[in-house]
């Protein structure tokens, strides 16, 4: 049976677009400006994972993961320099009171004999537009930041609309993960580490205002950001099985949807009626524009 990939909103690139700070955002201290940089290298990272587990290869165009980084904060340029086992994406900052980033992802070997990336972001220990040194794999199979540099976790010295952005990139992130994954091997996973784009411990690190998990069943696999502030919103992805009429076979659709209202309230899941209709966000919330 040959099945499609069948997106729906924005998932027809490999996540959610980053959305470009509001002109309140803009005003933030010097650390939200940091924070923002390191959270945008996280989510690059992320993406990088999800193309490699899609086409088995790396990108070096930001274009090519979905994110719309050309509006965002002047003061940093970012570069992606991908290999055969490992990409590296930075952060570079044009600012003397600002720090730079490194995002490193790479393809490991498991003793089973299965392969699987990892990821790490990492801050200089100074400000300056110095190159951050590579993150180094050990001999243990864990990415560890190089000496005058320190692994990123962002605070929630964001603003709501921030953590929101990143919410919504990660759900597209998990949802299209979780259509390459039943595209590989017929089933959806219960598991986020399966899906190659980190274990929950990852997601809550470089996304601590969401709680991130994944669930599913035969036909449908479900996706939720569960907001820990009152300020921000929850958000649920679906991936499911379906027959399309146009292509006249087995697909898997995908859509992300967000509630209405902030807070700490779990979103209602989208509705699927039959085996060929696509599903649509429920009541009390709207699919991601």
């Amino acid at each position: 049976m040959k099945l499609k990939i069948v997106p729906q909103t924005l998932l027809s690139l490999i996540t959610l677009a980053i959305i470009v700070p509001t002109a309140q955002a803009q005003q933030s201290t010097t650390p939200s400006f940091q924070e923002r940089a390191g959270i945008n290298i996280s989510s690059l990272n992320r993406n990088q994972r999800a193309i490699y587990l899609e086409t088995g290869k790396f990108t070096n165009k930001i274009q090519d993961l979905g994110l719309d980084l050309s509006n965002t904060n002047p003061d940093y340029r970012y570069i992606l320099l991908p290999s055969r086992t490992s990409t590296l994406q930075y952060a570079m900052t044009r600012r003397r009171d600002l720090k730079s980033y490194v995002g490193r992802v790479a393809v490991v070997r498991y003793s089973n004999g299965e392969a699987g990336t990892i990821a790490i972001v990492c801050e200089n220990d100074r400000p300056g537009n110095v190159r951050p040194a590579t993150p180094r794999l050990d001999t243990n199979l864990k990415l560890i930041c190089a000496p005058g540099t320190t692994k990123f976790k962002p605070t929630f010295s964001s603003t709501p609309e921030q953590w929101n952005s990143s919410a919504k990139t990660l759900v597209g992130s998990m949802t299209r993960a979780q259509q390459a994954y039943y595209l590989e091997n017929m089933r959806f996973s219960n598991t986020l580490g399966e899906l190659g784009l980190g274990s929950e411990d990852d997601f809550n690190d470089y996304s601590p205002s969401h709680e991130y998990s994944t669930q599913s069943n035969d036909r449908v696999a479900y996706q939720y950001a569960i907001s820990r502030l009152d300020g921000a919103k929850s958000y649920v992805g679906v991936a499911m099985l379906g027959f399309s009429p146009v292509f006249q076979e087995y697909t898997t659709f995908g859509l992300v949807c967000e509630n209405l209202v902030p807070g700490r309230l779990r979103p209602a899941a989208p509705i699927i009626v039959g085996d060929n209709v696509s599903p649509v966000c429920a009541p009390g919330t709207q699919a991601v524009r």
